[in-house]
């Protein structure tokens, strides 16, 4: 049973390493240039392709250490675009 459902869900990722080092699964369905965003709002982050001036959601993804919102515990009241969270920046998003 285990294995079926570890297929499951493995089976439809492929492994990476992030730019910082860190691995994760992304779907089969990612490309070069692609990027992983932790987004307010989702407790994953989301695999997103730069178009133009705006971002192709593409899914979820898995990141260590980013997953069920830990990049979030720590998060101030208050949040401001350019604002850095657990050294990343707080950038705004157009989504297709």
């Amino acid at each position: 049973m285990f294995t079926r459902l570890a297929w499951g869900v493995i089976g439809k990722h492929l492994p990476f390493v992030g730019a910082n080092g860190g691995m994760g699964l992304t779907l089969k369905s990612a490309a070069e240039g692609d990027e992983i965003w932790m987004i307010f709002g989702c407790d994953k982050p989301m695999i997103l392709r730069p178009a133009d001036d705006y971002y192709l959601v593409i899914g979820e993804g898995y990141y260590g250490g980013a997953n069920r919102g830990e990049l979030m515990k720590d998060m101030p009241e208050s949040v401001e675009v350019g604002d850095m969270i657990g050294g990343y920046r707080v950038e705004p998003l157009r989504l297709r």
